[in-house]
């Protein structure tokens, strides 16, 4: 390589977004739908062209020494390796359970590496739920956590037909951590289809199945069923946080501006529906997916809160906020994509 390499990016803008939205499994409704392959060799480039796990525009990730459309040195496949592409771009990776103690310094990714880091996340979800404090580091602009769908943000971005790991024997997977769903000659429809049938209709807890199994990623998500909702709530926050806005508060967690919305039981909005979060005098309507945002007044964070707390119960926000205010922010919700799903029951 060169001083002046970049590895590729050049060629190839939106990688590093595409690359970090590969790492999450989750891609934000503003990034257009594209499948981003990752190689564990540079020997596997050669043999991906033209199979039928791999779409033919795909943008593919691949070490130092293939013709991929962007190489990288290091690794994505385990904690306390960085990667780098080109000369001006690093990333680290590290486990969960540490990274509350190590400072980060450049873009990072968080993996769940094992039980541990699993737990750890789940308690610190249980800790934001009942108090509203969410863990500094996780809010930090330069973070993403990993293979979020096996904590139950499993939609846009998490499935084959938009990220692949391709091992050094052509198997493949979601992710580094996943089971494997194929090989190169199974073809993408079917690879998704087998995804499909081995999660749930939130989860893919075989997204990080080799380093913690299936049982134990369900029964984790079970006691905590509100981790789905804070792993969505962080986009948001880290939203905010790269706006220069500090710490946001979450409706629903630890409190509500309404607070006589504390008193509904037993329910949880969607990690589809949008976020009503603010500051000490800001306040803020933000996607699910948390990158739309929208700078509110206090009055209309508060009946947008309610209306999403309520879900479809209209008739229950039309009482709690008067019909024509409800009306109106149900209205605003749709018409600008953000409408507010369904609660889900939350399990004691």
């Amino acid at each position: 390589m060169t001083s002046s390499d970049d590895g590729g990016l050049g060629r190839n803008p939106g990688a590093r977004a595409r690359l970090m939205t590969w790492a999450s499994g989750r891609r934000p409704t503003t990034l257009a739908a594209r499948q981003s392959v990752v190689c564990a060799s540079p020997r596997v480039v050669d043999a991906i062209h033209d199979r039928p796990a791999v779409h033919p525009d795909a943008l593919v990730f691949a070490p130092i020494g293939s013709d991929a459309n962007v190489r990288y040195s290091g690794a994505l496949s385990e904690a306390g390796v960085e990667l780098t592409i080109g000369d001006n771009f690093l990333l680290q990776t590290q486990g969960y359970a540490i990274s509350e103690y190590v400072s980060v310094i450049g873009p990072t990714l968080i993996r769940i590496s094992d039980e541990e880091d699993l737990r750890a996340l789940a308690e610190d979800g249980r800790a934001a739920y009942e108090t509203g404090m969410f863990p500094e580091f996780l809010t930090n602009p330069i973070i993403q956590l990993a293979d979020v769908p096996a904590l139950g943000l499993r939609g846009l971005g998490s499935g084959p037909h938009d990220r692949l790991w391709v091992d050094e024997d052509g198997t493949v997977s979601v992710s580094p951590a996943g089971l494997p769903l194929g090989d190169l000659d199974t073809d993408v429809d079917s690879l998704h289809a087998t995804w499909e049938a081995e999660g749930t209709a939130h989860q893919d807890p075989d997204a990080i199945g080799r380093s913690v199994p299936r049982d134990v990623v369900q029964t984790v998500g079970d006691g905590h069923p509100f981790l789905p909702r804070f792993v969505a709530a962080l986009d948001g926050q880290r939203n905010l946080r790269a706006r220069g806005v500090a710490l946001p508060r979450v409706s629903g967690f630890g409190g509500f501006l309404r607070p006589e919305l504390a008193q509904i039981p037993t329910e949880d909005p969607s990690p589809d529906a949008p976020f009503v979060m603010w500051s000490e005098d800001r306040h803020f309507l933000v996607s699910g997916d948390g990158s739309r945002v929208f700078e509110v007044s206090r009055t209309a964070a508060q009946a947008f809160e309610t209306v999403i707390v309520h879900g479809d119960d209209h008739g229950a926000a039309d009482d709690s906020l008067g019909v024509d205010a409800a009306s109106t922010a149900r209205r605003v919700l749709d018409e600008s994509g953000l409408s507010a799903a369904a609660p889900r029951a939350l399990m004691s």
